[in-house]
This record gives structure tokens, sequence and C-alpha cells, in this order.
């Protein structure tokens, strides 16, 4: 077989800090497809900028469907305030999107999505008395939407009461991508194998994001970066886990444990940036404490992250992150997406929550605007400290992607709850796909080299970003090269892909000498036709070994075989 999977993941390790290098794993399919995707907008903001994003993003996916909400009444338009209460939800919001629903083909859409100027965070209302300890007054849109053809009222809508135990109750995300196994003390959480996501086999639940940001250009941005989001399997970019010494949870507790000595635990208050660790690879994902990670949430004293950690520290030009298209946002902060309005404060007394200005966390809408592409958040504090499993499960994430999974896949995999404060931000079809893996079965093999020489434009000619490995615009042979070389880690004649270039890749040549054909069969050149270019080529490489037990073969037998089979060539002819 000439298959080259890719399945090691790479670890760099930092002093302070843990960071990984993404490397895919093996192949995966998503389930989400553009067809069962259903984008509202508020058809009564006067400002049309949920309008332009939905029409911006089917731009990208044009099987999307566009639904307009509207309250139905010119007199009281469609409310664009952040916040609005679980009575307004339930008789003009909930009313709105089943009508979408309906006009879309209620059992094809898997995923629904919204945009900007529609509300963010429902609060039940006061008078509504609390069914249990783990009863919650606000929870997003967004999560909502996951279970609108079953939750129907307040009372309902607050009902987190059956959690952690699990008992198939309406608000428990049947996606989850991890189980409690009760028969061990303390109960132990065992994570399930990846599979995409479908309606039907997840009790009638639907996934949900939000297409959200400070600007219509900050939204434009991290649709356009999620549209061709590649991981390198030569060049792997980061994770960045910037774990705290005095956190409730060790982040990336499942991965970094099988890491062993690879693995750094995070001992100090410092925030990562490029000023302590000097990366010379981008950065796809981002997890931490946020302003959390210090004494206090003040901060910002002895280089932790402080109030604006995110735009001034982060994204400072010169010494912030290098953000990756498709680079994720996960942090241990309460109120990561309280908000996507620049000049809204994060709760001033709000649910008995009060942050002072200057103690203000970390934002999704921040992390956005420096040039991330997606995230997780909460609308109000998800109580992370009662019990594990209030806050989305970062392995489950990073998995789950790195498999090749969609984003919205991935995030709700890592949420046990819906009806609840959790929230996703981004376009629900991103996927980190494979530098090299032209036809996206996510196995780099003979069929990708193949592929790349027939979508060959030359030397400055715009090419589409799959083609251009090298980054400078057009898709020519210095990017064959790249693939051969950097990415597959071998030399041009390595026609079974071993790394090597022997008698075997000999014996193909002669095998299919004279006849058409793929890299598999001995083209080299990319013409389609194995010939005498094609074993010029590699005898110019023969004896070429790229293997950690490499023996260098004497060159002259090399030579002798092809000398030989030259003359057999010219004796049939």
């Amino acid at each position: 077989m000439d298959r080259k999977p890719v399945s090691k993941r790479m670890i760099a390790v930092f002093a302070a800090m843990a960071v990984w290098g993404v490397v895919p794993t093996s192949l995966s399919f998503a389930g989400l497809q553009e067809d069962q995707i259903l984008v509202l907008y508020n058809a009564d903001d006067t400002s049309e900028i949920g309008l332009d994003i939905a029409n911006y993003y089917k731009t990208f996916h044009p099987n999307v469907h566009l639904q307009p909400l509207t309250s139905g009444d010119p007199n009281n338009p469609l409310s664009t305030n952040e916040q609005v209460s679980a009575e307004y939800y339930l008789n003009t919001i909930r009313p709105a999107v089943l009508n979408a629903l309906q006009a879309a083909g209620p059992s094809q859409i898997q995923c629904i999505v919204t945009t900007k100027g529609l509300p963010l965070r429902i609060k039940v209302d006061d008078s509504v008395p609390p069914q249990g300890a783990q009863w919650v007054q606000y929870s997003s849109l967004e999560s909502e939407l996951t279970r609108i053809d079953l939750i129907d009222s307040e009372i309902t809508m607050g009902d987190q009461t059956w959690f952690p135990a699990g008992s198939g109750h309406d608000s428990e995300n049947q996606y989850f991508g991890a189980y409690w196994d009760y028969f061990s003390w303390p109960p132990e959480r065992i994570c399930r194998d990846n599979e995409p996501f479908t309606s039907a086999s997840n009790d009638g639940m639907r996934l949900a994001t939000r297409l959200d940001g400070y600007t219509f250009a900050d939204v434009q941005g991290i649709i356009d970066r999620s549209q061709n989001v590649f991981v390198d399997p030569s060049a792997p970019q980061y994770v960045v886990v910037d774990d705290d010494p005095d956190g409730v949870f060790n982040l990336m507790a499942e991965l970094t444990v099988n890491l062993g000595d690879q693995a750094y635990s995070d001992s100090s208050h410092q925030v990562i940036t490029v000023d302590i660790q000097a990366p010379s690879r981008s950065v796809i994902g981002y997890v931490s404490h946020g302003t959390n990670d210090g004494n206090g949430l003040a901060g910002g004293d002895n280089g932790d992250p402080s109030t604006g950690y995110i735009p001034e520290q982060l994204g400072n030009p010169q010494s912030g992150l290098l953000l990756a298209d498709g680079a994720v946002f996960m942090t241990y902060e309460s109120f990561n997406a309280w908000t996507f309005d620049p000049w809204v404060l994060q709760p001033r007394g709000e649910g008995g929550y009060y942050i002072p200005e200057d103690d203000q966390q970390g934002l999704l809408a921040q992390w956005l605007a420096i040039g991330g592409t997606a995230g997780i958040g909460h609308v109000f504090e998800p109580e992370p400290g009662g019990y594990d499993g209030t806050i989305a499960n970062e392995d489950i994430v990073f998995d789950m992607l790195l498999d090749g999974y969609t984003w919205a896949e991935a995030a709700w995999r890592s949420m046990q709850q819906v009806s609840f404060v959790n929230t996703v931000i981004g376009d629900p079809l991103m996927v980190w796909r494979i530098a090299g893996d032209m036809n996206g079965d996510r196995v780099l093999d003979s069929q990708d080299i193949d592929l790349l020489y027939d979508n060959l434009g030359g030397s400055g000619v715009p090419s589409a970003p799959i083609y251009d490995l090298d980054g400078d615009g057009d898709a020519d042979n210095v990017d064959v090269a790249y693939l051969v070389h950097t990415i597959l880690g071998t030399e041009f004649g390595d026609f079974n892909l071993d790394r090597k270039t022997n008698e075997i890749d000999l014996a193909r040549v002669a095998l299919f000498y004279n006849a058409a054909g793929g890299w598999f069969a001995g083209d080299a050149s990319g013409d389609g036709f194995i010939d005498l270019t094609d074993l010029a080529i590699l005898a110019g490489y023969y004896g070429f070994d790229g293997t950690a037990d490499a023996v260098p073969e004497p060159a002259t037998l090399g030579l002798l075989a092809i000398g030989g089979l030259v003359l057999l060539i010219r004796r049939r002819k």
C-alpha cells in the first residue's frame, strides 16, 4: 500500500505552560452538511446586519437555508437586545423559529445558526421558583435552540436538576462525548468514541452556533478564516494550554496525561505570549483560566492575564500570539460570552454578580477581533466549582477537530448540558483539514500528489488555497516539492511512499513503462505517462532513504539496475 496515515501527535513543551504541536489523526467523517444548516437573521433589525451576515455566509455555503425572523407586529419589532426574558423568548422568538424550521423542512435541519442582531441571552423571571440546586436562571439563545421542540416553559428552561446524574432529561446533551461510571467511586467520566452527529440518533436534538462579533468586519473575518483551515503535519501549529496552578481543573487533563514527561504543568500565573515562548509556528487553539489565572481578578502585576489581556497581551502585534486560520478559544471565565457590544460591561449587579470595570474578564468577541476564528463561551456564570462538567471539555473539542469533524460537532460533543449558559461561536461547518490532503479523505497518499499535479496553474497564477502549500499564492512545482519533501518526508521516485527510492520503485517503473498512470505507477514528472523522464528522475534520487534506520545503499548498484532497465526497454523497442 502507498498510504501514509497521519496519526502521530507532535508535542512542543515550554516552561510555565503546556503547548501541543497539532498533528491530525486518521480518517473520520463529519456528519453535518450544508443543506442541513438553517441560518436565521432578525428581519426587523433596521441595521440589516444579520441579513448581511447571512447573505455573506451563503456565498461560501450556497446550499444553506436562510430564514428571516420577525415579530409579525410592525409596532413591536423583534428585539435586538442581547438579553430578553424567558417569556419573550417563549412567546415571540420560539414561535418565529419554529415557523422558520417548518419553512425549511424541520426533519432536514440538523443545525441552527443565529446571527448578530438576534438576542444572545435569556433570563427566566425572578418570580419563577428555583427547582433545585442546579436550576439556572439564564441560558443562551443557541443552547435553547438545540431543544426548541421540547423545552417550552420557564420551569423546563431552567431545569438542570438531573445534572450530573444523567437520566435522558430534555436538558441533557444526548451528543455529549462521555458518560459517568457510577460503579466507581468517586464516579469516573469515560470518554466515548468520536462519532458524527445526526438528530435522529440524538433524540431529535439539533446543534446551534452563532455568527457574531463587535462589527460586521469581525464576523466576515471569522467566516473567511473558517473556509480553508489546514493543519500541517510537517509544521504543527500550537494549541496553547495556559494552566493555573490554583485552578479548579487541570486543563487538557486527558490528553496531557498521556504525554507523560513531554507535558509540562503550568507552574506560574504568567500569560503565555510570544514574549515567553518565541514560537516559530502559529497558534490554532487557546485554552486558559483567563483573568482567573492570578491572585484575584485584577491580575497583570506579574505578567498574569490582566483585564484586557486578549487585545493587549495575546493580540499585541509585537509580543502576542500569531493566530492561524481556524484558531479556537476556550477559557474558564464565567462571562466570556456576556456581550458582543464593545461598549457593554460584564455584570454590574445582574443576577447578583458585580464585576468592576477594572476586573473585566476576557471576551470571545475580543478573540475574534484579534484574528481568532471560533470559540465556546458562557453568557452567564456556569458554576464550574459545583460539578466537573458544566464547562466544555477541551480534550473532546480538540480530539474531534483533529479527527476531522465540523466545529459544531466538536463543540457540542464537549458539553454535557443544553438549555444552559453555554454558547458556540463560529461557522458550524469549519473543519481542520490536513495540508496536502487534496481529496479530503484524511490520508496522505499518491492520489494527493496526482491531484496536485492536475491542478497546477504555474508560477504567478492565483490558486485555490488547498493547492498552494507554500503560501505564495500560486500552485506550481514548488508546491509539489513541498508536498513530497516537507509533508511526506520523501523524495521524487519514491512511488510506494515508503520514504525510500530503491529496487521496488524501479520495478514499478518497469511494470508500467510506456503506459498512462500516476505517481503510484511511476509517474514522477506529473505528465500522466511513465517514460524515460520518470526513469531519469528516479535515477537522480536512487538510494534515498528517509527512514530512521537508514543504511546507505551503494549508488553503483542502483545505477547498474537502472542501466539494465534502459537496455531492456531499448531491446523491446
